[in-house]
This record gives structure tokens, sequence and C-alpha cells, in this order.
């Protein structure tokens, strides 16, 4: 499947959210750059605005570390780690772990790490007694849908979860789910690239930064010559130098070029059948999906 079918601005921004938590966990410049380009394919908003806040925090973080002020990272680190526990734990002992330590900090980074202890102390007073009950049976759910992978167990779950409030947790099981729905819905189809949606896909209009998720439903064998059979190409059919990226070992991302895909051009994603599962299964047929760029 490339994912972009039902809801695709959703599975982008639950891209980048991944992206950008990762590059938070790793503090490392290559997660940083994916995570960026993730960001940037969003659509102007609070969505991309928020995401490109946190990603220029861990870029200081990463500067400062290569040559700054060595205590002042230290700092910066453990009050983001303490921030990050806050938001996933969501207890008001870590909220105030975390506020101590990011009023130590800059101007800068003060404001922007306080503001999201604000919005987990905001869920916090307004939680019901029994929200966490509710967010533990919502996981047990998911769990469960998760190891049996029918249909009645994923319906179960989404009603549990979207009965939660909005926030981490909420968004965190429905990707999950998301992911389960995923692969009951396409797991009659025998070869291992989901190709059932493409028609719908195919002549879609897109942004300039558009970052294409191709799913597998086998682990897909790595090497050089995998990656050489993904390519997109122009309307003159000439290879555009795009970056390919590995995100699960059933899944690649296709990264736009660095410097976006031309406006109004329209290119063509290909998926050649030289591609392999590692019990050496192949694609039964080549995939071409046509695209257009706009604004």
């Amino acid at each position: 499947t490339i994912i972009d079918n039902n809801t695709p601005y959703q599975q982008d921004l639950n891209n980048a959210i991944n992206a950008v938590n990762r590059a938070e966990s790793s503090r490392t410049q290559t997660d940083v750059n994916y995570a960026r380009r993730l960001v940037n394919s969003l659509s102007w908003g609070n969505d991309r605005s928020s995401l490109s806040s946190r990603l220029d925090l861990i870029q200081r973080i990463i500067d400062n570390r290569n040559g700054g002020d060595t205590n002042y990272y230290r700092a910066v680190n453990d009050a983001t780690n303490a921030v990050i526990r806050a938001e996933n734990f969501r207890l008001q002992v870590d909220i105030d772990s975390a506020r101590t330590l990011v009023n130590n900090l800059n101007y800068e980074d003060r404001v922007y790490l306080g503001g999201r202890l604000d919005s987990v102390q905001a869920i916090v007073n307004n939680r019901l007694p029994n929200q966490q009950s509710l967010i533990n049976i919502a996981n047990d759910a998911v769990i469960r849908a998760e190891r049996s992978l029918t249909q009645n167990d994923v319906d179960s779950a989404r009603a549990l979860v979207n009965s939660l409030s909005d926030g981490t947790y909420k968004t965190s099981l429905n990707y999950r789910l998301n992911i389960v729905q995923n692969v009951i819905s396409n797991s009659y189809l025998p070869s291992i690239v989901k190709s059932r949606q493409l028609p719908i896909l195919d002549n879609r209009l897109v942004n300039p930064h558009k970052v294409w998720i191709i799913s597998f439903d086998k682990e897909v064998e790595i090497n050089s010559s995998t990656m050489q059979n993904i390519t997109v190409t122009d309307s003159r059919g000439n290879r555009v130098d795009v970056s390919l990226r590995l995100t699960t070992n059933k899944s690649i991302a296709v990264l736009s070029p660095s410097n976006g895909y031309t406006i109004g051009e329209r290119y063509t994603l290909n998926i050649s059948n030289g591609i392999r599962s590692k019990n050496r299964q192949k694609l039964n047929r080549e995939i071409r999906m046509n695209f257009t760029i706009t604004r």
C-alpha cells in the first residue's frame, strides 16, 4: 500500500509526529533532518508550527553539544526529557519536577518547554478521576487487537480509544489501531505490495515536499538493489533525485528532493518487480503511480 488513502493528512501528520518523537529521543542530526523533511511536507498550520518548534529545540541542543555550552546542553536535555515524561504520564509530580528544570533555562527555551508543560497541566486539571483507568483499559484493548488482527477487536478498541480525552495517549493509540486496520484491510492480497488502492491514489495533486510511505506486507530484503527498484521520474522520463529511508522492516519512505518537486510538474512513482521479500518472493507486477505538484 502507498499509505495516502482515506485521511492522507492525518497519516502524514502521524509520520511526522513519530519522527519528531524519535529525534527527541536520539538527539542525532540524522533523525532531526529526517523529521524536518516530514514536518516541512505538512500544510502550514498549528501542527507544522508546533512540530517545527520542537525540532528547533533539538537542533539547538545538538548545536550546543557540538561546540556550545556543554553545561547548558545538559540542562536543556534534562529539561526536555522531563517534559516528555510529563507529557507521557501526565502525573502532577512529573509536571512539578519538569517545571523546576525548565525554569532554570534561557528565556526562549523556558517559554517553549513551559508552554508544553502548561498544556499537560491543563489536561491534568480537567481530567476525570478515572481517566487513567480508561487509558489502561483502552491500551489493553489495542494490545488485544494487535495480537488477534481481527476486525471485531479493532472496532472495540477504537470505541474505547475515541472515548478518551484528546492528547498524546489518544493519538498514539489511534495510530497503532490504524496500523492494525491497514494490515486487516489488505491481508487477502497475495503480492508483497498491496496495490488495491492505487487507482484511488493515481493522479493525486500533492505539495512540493510530499513524502510517500510504501508499505509491504512482508519484511523486505534491504540492499542496494532494493533501493534502485524504487524511483521517481518526471514527465520527460528523467530520474528525480529523491531519497529513500527504511522506516520499518516493512515500509520505505520516499522523500522529496531537497528543494522540493517543481510546481506544475507531473511525476511518476515507480516500483519495480525486482524488489524481493526476505523469503525471496517478488512483486507480481511493476507499479506506476502518477502525481502532480501544486501549491
